[in-house]
């Protein structure tokens, strides 16, 4: 994939981003780009909306750059279009002055930065892929399926004009389709794991019997409510466990008072708030299993996390999760069935020290680690070429 420079390069365009309020906001876009970088040169551009125009530039290793530039954010809807499309011009010509015109554009998440990947491939000749994250698709969310005519326009548009679209999980390229989002060739690339930060510490004997949740808070996804409730039943059954909230939003003090009333707040239940990666890793590594019931994901980055640090994973059989647990990593419980849910957290603190971390951490660096990604990422983006 050869740039004007004769180079290969790819830039990395998304409608998600990390920021200072919120680390991880697209984080996954990162790590992509990052074990990408290990075998291509890369580029990340992304615009934010701001008080004030200005343009940085970071180097994140020799082979990854990242570009920011940030544009005045208007109050009539139409400008601020015009601007979001003038930022991500001036950031492709920074990147075209440094390293050349890019050989490929991976789009992330299609709407809006599709617009400016569709843009560009007409103004500038750069073909481009989707990697697609959106839950909005799936059934259970339904946000594509309420979403007015106009967006839905844009998004078949883009997909459509696309070399290749990514998903992150079959379930999600499912719902793509029945969405009636065509593209001739669809495949599947996963999130990447930190397989060198989660790593098992603990052997499983030593462990304590602290249940692990990790999440947004967001009840209408994560489903706190459900777990919070099952977990004051078997509280009357048995008293041998605790049970850990990590992450935070604006329904955490809903949680809280949930709990209070069932009696458990602080004796049962803790909520731990956001943890920085290093401090999430510590508390998992604690952990006899990790605890999710979500009503509709299309990945679980944290159920790999957990698996990777050795701990096992109850989960619900919501969309792209039960694709990533086996046999040997963990136990899916089928959703709206909190009886079962109950029996399986009951059966798990009995049984969690049978599952072997090393299998487990092995299980994630085989499949998902920065290399093995990087390299899956590669070979999609040469085929997506041919």
């Amino acid at each position: 994939m050869p740039t004007s420079q004769g180079k290969s390069s790819v830039l990395f365009i998304t409608s998600w981003y990390t920021k200072k309020d919120n680390p991880s906001l697209g984080i996954y876009v990162k790590r992509h780009a990052i074990a990408l970088s290990k075998f291509e040169k890369c580029t990340i551009l992304h615009a934010y909306n701001s008080t004030e125009n200005r343009t940085e530039e970071h180097t994140i290793n020799p082979n990854l750059s990242e570009i920011i530039v940030y544009y005045k954010k208007s109050d009539f809807r139409l400008f601020d279009i015009v601007r979001y499309i003038k930022a991500y011009r001036k950031g492709l010509d920074v990147v075209k002055k440094s390293i050349g015109t890019p050989s490929l554009i991976q789009a992330n998440i299609t709407f809006p930065v599709g617009i400016i990947a569709y843009l560009f491939k007409i103004t500038h000749k750069i073909p481009y892929v989707i990697q697609e994250h959106w839950s909005g698709y799936l059934q259970e969310d339904g946000s594509y399926k309420i979403s007015n005519s106009i967006l839905k326009f844009f998004h078949r548009l883009i997909i459509k004009n696309a070399n290749s679209v990514a998903t992150v999980s079959h379930a999600l390229q499912k719902a793509m389709l029945d969405n009636n989002l065509k593209n001739r060739n669809y495949t599947r690339v996963p999130n990447v794991i930190d397989t060198k930060l989660f790593s098992p510490s603990y052997p499983a004997e030593t462990r304590n019997k602290q249940i692990i949740h990790i999440s947004s808070l967001n009840d209408i996804e994560k489903n706190i409510t459900t777990l919070i409730e099952t977990i004051a039943e078997l509280k009357t059954e048995r008293d041998d466990f605790t049970c850990i909230f990590c992450g935070t939003s604006s329904e955490e003090n809903k949680f809280k008072e949930l709990a209070t009333k069932k009696n458990i707040l602080n004796t049962v239940v803790f909520f731990k708030g956001f943890l920085k990666p290093e401090e999430l890793v510590i508390e998992i590594r604690k952990s006899a299993f990790l605890l999710m019931y979500s009503n509709y994901e299309t990945f679980s980055c944290v159920t790999l996390e957990a698996m990777a640090c050795g701990i096992p994973v109850l989960s619900g059989d919501a969309g792209g999760v039960k694709e990533l647990i086996t046999e040997e990593t963990g136990i899916v419980v089928p959703q709206n069935n909190n009886q079962a849910l109950k029996k399986k957290i009951n059966f798990m603190l009995d049984n969690y020290a049978k599952y072997d971390s090393s299998v487990l951490h092995e299980y994630v660096q085989t499949n998902f680690s920065e290399d093995v990604v990087g390299k899956q990422i590669q070979h999609w983006h040469k085929q997506s070429l041919k």
